[in-house]
């Protein structure tokens, strides 16, 4: 049996279980819905907020990968992308779970990525500030070896895993989910309400 991972916003829609915090979240539902009902406000934003962050997930996704500070840069972008998802979600016209999913699940192998580039550079650090003995040294060096060469794998694992034309094919079902598929909706709403 696959356990499907929830999306942060519903994890704590379920945590919220204080007569208090459970006012709150009825409360900004209502407020979400009116700002929802009452004009395209809350909707406009989210769509500027949308296109922002898959701007910067377009542009990371085209740099050159090979570098560890431009992985590290798609795993933040795509964080901001799926934290902002995540905010606006009232507004999208598709389900965006399965959207949040992926995102989730490109965070995660960039954060394995991260952790050894994290570890290498704090060994390395460690290494500057205070000599180790020496006998030690060479054990250290055979660490950080394996460390880079697992990061080197994994960084080539997650190209492998996710290629460009993956990432922008995500981007764009984003897109419709929210972007152009919202503009449509809000056109029509408009269209439809009587000229005062």
């Amino acid at each position: 049996m696959v356990h499907r991972r929830e999306s942060a916003y519903k994890r704590l829609d379920k945590s919220i279980t204080k007569k208090r915090t459970g006012r709150v979240r009825k409360r900004r539902k209502h407020v979400i819905q009116r700002i929802s009902d009452d004009g395209m406000a809350f909707s406009e934003f989210a769509l500027r907020s949308v296109r922002d962050a898959l701007h910067e997930a377009r542009a990371a996704i085209t740099s050159d990968l090979t570098v560890f500070d431009n992985l590290h840069r798609v795993r933040i972008v795509c964080k901001h992308l799926r934290y902002t998802i995540e905010t606006v979600a009232p507004c999208a016209i598709t389900d965006p779970d399965p959207l949040l999913a992926r995102l989730a699940a490109i965070q995660e192998h960039l954060g394995e990525v991260n952790d050894l580039c994290d570890l290498i550079e704090f060994i390395e650090r460690a290494l500057e500030s205070a000599a180790p003995p020496a006998r030690l040294l060479s054990p250290i060096a055979e660490l950080l070896a394996e460390l880079d060469c697992e990061r080197k794998h994994d960084a080539r694992a997650f190209r492998k895993w996710l290629t460009r034309a993956d990432a922008i094919t995500l981007f764009d079902e984003i897109a419709r989910a929210f972007v152009c598929e919202g503009v449509c909706h809000a056109r029509r709403e408009r269209s439809e309400d009587p000229v005062a």
